[in-house]
């Protein structure tokens, strides 16, 4: 069984994007469990940078610099018999927020995000 991450973004103007990834399930851990590592590790328990998990960047058309911003919103996670959209095995994702949880951003990291925006 796959594992369904939904994510959105959602810009200061409240308008907001939605996106899903879906990974190998191969850890047979039930939602749950999975729900509440993820969680523990993002920022107020919902806020990630899509780039330092490997899933899209969602993004309007045009960049506004008044509203948009690098914080992207963690919506739920799923089973489902939908096909792949990354081949990666969801408790890989569930490893890299441990090793770099999303509350423990540098300053650095935060600005280079940050200016990729307006590329």
């Amino acid at each position: 069984m796959n594992i369904l991450f939904d994510y959105l973004y959602r810009d200061a103007g409240n308008n907001k994007l939605y996106g899903s990834v879906i990974f190998r399930g191969l850890s047979n851990l039930p939602i749950h469990i999975m729900l509440n590592e993820v969680e523990t590790y993002l920022y107020q328990r919902i806020y990630f940078i899509p780039e330092l998990l490997g899933v899209p960047r969602l993004k309007f058309e045009k960049y506004n610099e008044d509203l948009d911003h690098i914080w992207h919103e963690f919506d739920s996670i799923s089973k489902t018999t939908r096909p792949l959209m990354d081949n990666r095995d969801f408790s890989e994702i569930i490893n890299s927020l441990k090793h770099k949880p999303q509350f423990l951003i540098s300053q650095e990291e935060f600005e280079e995000i940050e200016k990729s925006l307006t590329q």
